[in-house]
């Protein structure tokens, strides 16, 4: 036969699976787990990743407004990446993680959401259609941290692979690491739950995680490992709002001794200013490395607390292993260090700035504050 045909009425309509697949004759298949691979007759092997959707598709699901299809298990595993050399005769491999489909009848009118649940049915990721801001670094800083992309709205069957990490810490723009940025736990094997929602409507979907059968690390050990490295990414996260907040504020500040520029009667206002100013950017500079434009530039400065935070979450996270016990020693280091720093930076909202604001209102200027910074472990709400 010229090519591959799929059927979905036990024979009564035959339709052709063609994707990439070229007119050639088709002399065998095989299905291997969810995949099926095919032997053409001098084209090579072609190879269709992950035949899940096909097997749970039903005359009826196309008339849906949307559909949900559950992911097949997928095998927890950390992706090294191999060097292959350029020009050579190799198939793409399929993607890492949980593969999801899902199937819209037209494009929706508004945000589509896919949150991934644990087996408590808190939220321990979430994704958007919502397109992200472009962010414009210096040098040769990225802008803001891969969190998996956008959910694709286009009409017809899609698909989301889900990377098997939990929710990333909230991102600094352009902030610049030394020896590894930003990283969230890998889940571990278990039950999960994907919740597709579309256009107000909720549809889910069962998620198994099985261990990599050639892995010889307890379970135990793993618990160990996830442990200590969502402690370092709620450490992380800690550190990044506050810096958020000061930021925040500082802007207000900034904008504040613009309008009162010249104005001889603010002076004692634009003094308490520049004191609180100069105290915020204190905590500023320890808990993270603001002068660096590009990452040659760590060579330059102090390596700050984020950054130290990075560099051992990375370490953490780099094998399956259960973390070394100098590894908690340091996480309880940096610990009391950014709890140090975080309470001066809100002793500086309770006392300084909360002076400077009465100076304000007896003068009849607007008040300042830090406005609230959302992040990972803050949106976990249960079913």
């Amino acid at each position: 036969a010229l090519g591959v045909y799929v059927s979905f009425n036990g024979g009564g309509l035959w339709q052709p699976l063609k994707l990439n697949l070229p007119t050639v004759p088709v002399r065998d298949l095989a299905i291997k787990d969810s995949d099926l691979a095919i032997a053409t007759h001098g084209r090579a092997f072609w190879i269709l990743d992950d035949i899940t959707p096909l097997r749970q598709m039903t005359p009826t699901t196309l008339d849906q407004p949307a559909h949900l299809f559950s992911p097949a298990p997928a095998v927890r595993f950390r992706s090294g990446g191999s060097f292959v050399p350029a020009g050579a005769a190799v198939g793409q491999n399929p993607p890492d993680g949980v593969v999801i489909d899902y199937y819209l009848k037209s494009k929706p009118t508004s945000e589509v959401t896919l949150d991934i649940l644990d087996a408590k049915g808190k939220v321990i990721r979430s994704f958007s259609s919502k397109e992200k801001p472009e962010q414009t670094c210096p040098g040769d800083i990225r802008g803001e941290r891969e969190h998996g992309g956008e959910l694709s709205i286009q009409p017809g069957l899609n698909r989301f692979v889900w990377d098997m990490r939990y929710e990333l810490p909230v991102d600094v723009p352009c902030a610049v690491y030394d020896e590894g940025g930003p990283l969230a736990p890998l889940a571990l094997a278990g039950h999960y739950e994907a919740r597709l929602t579309v256009n107000g409507q909720n549809y889910t979907a069962p998620i198994q995680i099985v261990p990599d059968p050639r892995e010889k690390v307890g379970q135990e050990d793993l618990a160990k490992q996830f442990d200590l490295t969502q402690k370092l990414r709620d450490l992380m996260q800690q550190n990044h709002v506050a810096v958020l907040e000061i930021r925040g504020v500082n802007a207000q500040l900034d904008a504040l001794k613009k309008r009162l520029s010249g104005d001889a009667k603010a002076k004692d206002i634009a003094s308490a200013v520049d004191a609180a100013q100069q105290k915020m950017n204190e905590v500023e500079d320890a808990l993270i490395q603001s002068k660096a434009t590009a990452s040659e530039d760590m060579l330059n400065y102090p390596i700050e607390l984020n950054s130290k935070i990075g560099y051992l979450i990375n370490g953490v996270d780099s094998a399956d292993s259960a973390p070394p016990q100098q590894d908690w020693d340091l996480y309880a280091v940096y610990q009391k260090q950014v709890d140090g720093w975080v309470a001066k930076w809100k002793a500086i909202v309770s006392t300084d700035l909360a002076q400077l604001n009465q100076k304000m209102r007896r003068a009849n200027i607007p008040m300042v504050a830090p406005q609230p910074v959302r992040g990972a472990g803050e949106s976990g709400e249960a079913r």
